[in-house]
């Protein structure tokens, strides 16, 4: 079970309720700390916790309890391949900018062209492969000057993989809901920015 908790002014540990709650963060500690994330919390728990932080005053340094959640439909879960975002326009620029939300830029091909963004992505069973968004025209190596003002996308996909030879692909339905999540909120931003 998960125990959401809070670090106060003092260094203390309190839940929603402000209550104090004991944390082991000893070096044997049986668990782990991590950042909450919406789809790991009930309603209630987002609801007492907005709640809590509202009275405090508390300015989240990120989106966290009011985060966007995106979901697979069932068909894009048992494909290898998303379409989605296929077709969709974006300034070079913010695909660039796409550092900043955890995604590096993919390998130069040929000529020096970079034709997708990479983001490392872990299974539930720990395996740890690659989520893929292909794009074109291309993003220059070291020559963003030069390179195209726009690229188009294309799909994104899972695995050890280029554009041109995809290897042990793999079908989005690996992917825990936060981690899908995670993965179309980024294009999504991506996308939304570009249109607004």
């Amino acid at each position: 079970p998960r125990l959401y908790f809070r670090v106060g002014e003092d260094l203390s540990f309190t839940d929603a309720n402000d209550d104090s709650v004991t944390i082991d963060v000893s070096a044997n500690a049986p668990g782990f700390v991590g950042l909450a994330h919406p789809l790991h919390m009930t309603q209630d728990e987002q609801s007492r916790w907005g709640a809590l932080f509202g009275d405090y005053e508390i300015a989240q340094p990120f989106p966290q309890l009011g985060r966007e959640i995106y979901a697979l439909t069932d068909t894009e879960k048992n494909a290898d391949a998303l379409t989605r975002f296929a077709g969709r326009i974006v300034d070079s620029k913010r695909m660039r900018g796409m550092a900043a939300r955890g995604w590096r830029t993919g390998q130069p091909q040929d000529g020096g062209g970079i034709v997708w963004i990479e983001r490392s992505v872990t299974l539930p069973n720990g395996e740890k492969t690659q989520a893929l968004l292909n794009f074109e025209e291309g993003l220059w190596a070291g020559a963003a000057s030069e390179e195209p003002k726009t690229q188009k996308l294309h799909e994104i996909t899972l695995g050890d993989a280029s554009y041109y030879r995809r290897q042990d692909p793999k079908l989005f339905k690996v992917l825990d809901a936060v981690t899908a999540s995670e993965i179309l909120r980024a294009i999504t931003l991506l996308v939304e920015a570009q249109e607004a």
